[in-house]
Parts: C-alpha cells; structure tokens; sequence
C-alpha cells in the first residue's frame, strides 16, 4: 500500500487557539512524520510533545509522542518563514486525546498476518452439479470464536466472512482478528503487551514471523459502529498480510488445539512471566532478523536463562560453598591487590552450572528429539561451547572449527527446535504431540537451506 497523507490543522492541547496546518504522512510498517508550515516552539530547541491534536477533512487526530526531527526558518521579501516536522510514535485516527494517560480502550481488536489461513483456509472444489461443468464453488468455512478469560479480560480469536455482489462481480472476503475486551476502560500500554504475546503465540503455531496488519479500540462512550483505528511503524495494512495457501503442514494445526486452546494461552502467558528472559531472547531473534552469529548467541543466551530459571543452578550445595568461600578469599588476598578485586567478584559465580553442563542436562531431557536436534549430543555440546567461547571470549584455541557457516547454521537451529520444544512442553503439550511439531519445524528448516 502507498503512503497515507492526512492534511489538515494541527495544535497542542494546551494551546487549542494556535493552529498550524500541515500533513501528517504515513507509510504501512513505518513511522509517521508530521510536516508543518510553521512551530509549536522555539525551532532551535529540542521539542517533545507527548500529544498533538489534528483535524483532518473532519477526521480527529491524536498524535503521540511526538519529537522534533528538523527545521528551517526562510526568509523571503524580508518575511520569516518558518518550517518544523515531527517523528511521531504512533497515531490514532476518530478521536482527541488531550494526555498519553488517556488512551484508554474498553475493547481492541488486532489482524494479523497468517491468522487467517491458521484458522481456516479457503477451499476451491468443483461444483456438484452434473450440468455445470465449468463452474466452482468457493466453500468458505467461519473459525468458531474461541474465548478465554485473561487477568479480568475477555480474549477471543475468530473470524467472519463478508461477501459482495453487483452485476459485475462476486467476492467474498475473510477477516481473522484477536480480540480484547475488559470490563472497564484499560491504557493502551497494558492492552497492547498481551496482543504483542498472542502475536507471539501465532508465530510459535505457524512457524512464520507474524506481523500486525491494523489495530483498532473502543470507547465505553462512544457509539458501537465507532472505532478508533491506530496507526504505527508495526502496523502493515491489510495488503500486507503473508497469507497464502500452504501446501506444506503448519507446526501446530489449528483444528488439533482449538478444543484445548484456553489452556494452551493460559499456560503461554504463566510460561512467560516464569521464564520471561528465555522468552524475550527467542522472539527477539526471530523478529530481529540478524546475522547468524548474533542469533547463535541469543539462542545460547535463551537456553541458559531458562535453564537457570527452572533447573538447579549450583554445582554443589550452596550451603557447602560458603563454607569453603572464606579459604578462596584467604588465596585471592595473596594476589596483588590490582588483581585481587577481579578475582574476588569471580568467587561467587564459581558455583553456578556451566553451559556444558546446563545444555547437557536439557538435551537428555529432551533425548527423544535427538535425531533432529543432536543424534551425537556429547559432540554436539562441545561445538556449541566451543563455538560460544569462540565468539563470546574471543579465544582462538575454539576458533579452529567454528568458521563453517553451513555448521554455525544447523548449531543455531538445532538450539532453535530444542528451545520450541521447551516453550512447547512448558505450554502443556505432550512427548508425543511435541515430537511431531519439531519434526515440521526440522522439515521447515531443509527446506530453507535450498531455498
């Protein structure tokens, strides 16, 4: 989709007297940038405004969090002109809101990418009829709303089907949302987080980066048909849905966990407040997109998080430790003292599991994934320490086998299926069902080697 440009005037709410006109331009998946012909302040300062309000051909605007990015003052036949524009956060179009701390929703919806076809794709099939030979049926099954009760809210993923027709054309049209409804008026701070995880959780399921195609709220106080619609640099727009028709399984069907899906988010969300560190690092390289060595880091950096968040962190009783801690600290104090100080912080750490020992510990939990994850997993063990002191330590002695990229490759994902396995037990499947999802998620990943 093209650029959206809204133009109209523009003030601050504090000052609704001193309007400027300008044009708010807006890419799909990118920030929006406010161009005046005129200030709200002195140019040469660094301006900050949390809110600017707008009226665009009738349409309210709210502008949020908004910061000065450039100016410039011309002068023509002796008159000042003075031009300003504005990186603008995020914006909501159908409303005014006069402070940040009152963008409050009773309801929010979100579309994303691949939600659609997750939850039911469109059948073509020839038509029953013996004297329609060249004619189709398009059969168009409606997704069952699901609901769950979140932290006081209501939760739904569904879907609707909406057909047109003229003399001219025929079309249907599927729309997949998520939806979150609260009893009372919630801030957009609290509500877009649980949308940011379900999001998450659709990526876990298909095995895609899934992206949030619109966003839109509503308010106790206005009227049902009314919506506000918001706009970000992670809003994609409808045409920027990935869906497509997929010939190949996704890795947790969407007909196989329906019955049990309160469950399974329920857990998600209990899953991530417990291991929140593991978790950030895993989506944040899926979404980051970076080199694969960064990612073979994060992966490193996820699964040692989880591990000490839910296995036995000491080597031996800590009890035992502090008793032995004083002889250490009686060596150290023989050092000089420049290299006693670092030497000293070293002490209390020297009780904590190794990585060796930590992803030892998982992969034998997880032994029934060996033949996609490590079928040699003492050997395997050794080249992702070594690999990790490689680039973690710069130490040359691991550096003589870890310059194959097609083996960074297959460390990397193999830490990858290992970590889906883990979100996945920890969410309620079992052995049987998560063998199956990371036998598709092995299968995924030789088809993106000969891409």
């Amino acid at each position: 989709m093209g650029a959206i440009e809204y133009y109209g005037q523009w003030w601050l709410p504090e000052k609704p007297e001193n309007k400027v006109s300008g044009k708010l331009n807006f890419e799909w998946g990118k920030s929006a940038t406010l161009s005046l012909d005129g200030a709200f302040g002195n140019v040469h300062e660094e301006n900050f405004y949390d809110i600017i309000l707008g009226d665009s051909l009738g349409v309210d605007m709210s502008l949020v969090s908004c910061f000065q990015s450039g100016a410039s003052i011309l002068i023509r036949n002796e008159r000042e002109y003075t031009k300003s524009e504005y990186h603008v956060s995020f914006f909501c179009t159908g409303f005014h809101f006069s402070k940040r701390q009152e963008i409050t929703f009773r309801k929010i919806s979100a579309k994303f990418s691949h939600l659609r076809n997750w939850l039911g794709p469109s059948i073509f099939s020839p038509s029953d009829r013996k004297d329609a030979d060249q004619e189709y049926i398009l059969r168009i099954k409606r997704p069952s709303i699901k609901e769950v009760v979140l932290d006081g809210m209501k939760l739904r993923i569904g879907g609707s089907v909406e057909g047109s027709h003229d003399l001219y054309h025929d079309s249907s049209r599927r729309s997949a949302y998520v939806q979150l409804e609260a009893t009372s008026e919630i801030h957009l701070d609290s509500l877009f987080p649980i949308l940011f995880h379900i999001r998450n959780f659709i990526s876990l399921a298909t095995g895609e980066r899934v992206s949030f195609l619109t966003l839109e709220g509503e308010k106790t106080d206005l009227k049902p048909y009314e919506r506000i619609d918001i706009f970000s640099g992670q809003t994609l727009g409808e045409t920027g849905s990935d869906d497509k028709f997929a010939f190949s399984p996704v890795p947790i069907a969407y007909k196989e966990i329906s019955e049990q899906l309160g469950s399974y988010i329920m857990n998600w969300f209990k899953m991530i407040r417990r291991i929140e560190p593991a978790y950030q690092l895993f989506f944040g390289n899926l979404y980051r997109n970076e080199y694969p060595v960064n990612e073979f880091l994060a992966y490193v950096q996820s699964i040692e998080a989880y591990h000490c968040r839910t296995f036995e962190n000491a080597i031996v009783d800590p009890s035992l430790f502090a008793k032995s801690k004083a002889h250490f600290l009686r060596i150290v104090d023989e050092f000089l003292m420049e290299y006693a100080s670092d030497f000293k912080t070293k002490i209390d750490y020297m009780n904590t599991r190794s990585l060796r020992s930590r992803l030892g510990e998982l992969l034998n939990k997880y032994s029934y994934l060996s033949e996609m994850i490590a079928e040699n997993p003492k050997s395997f063990v050794g080249q992702v320490v070594e690999t990790r002191n490689y680039y973690t330590h710069y130490d040359p002695k691991s550096g003589t086998e870890v310059s194959d990229n097609d083996r960074l490759f297959f460390l990397k994902d193999s830490l990858r299926l290992l970590l889906t396995a883990i979100f996945l037990d920890e969410i309620g499947f079992n052995e049987a069902q998560i063998k199956q999802i990371v036998q598709i998620y092995s299968i995924h990943r030789t088809k993106a080697i000969y891409r």
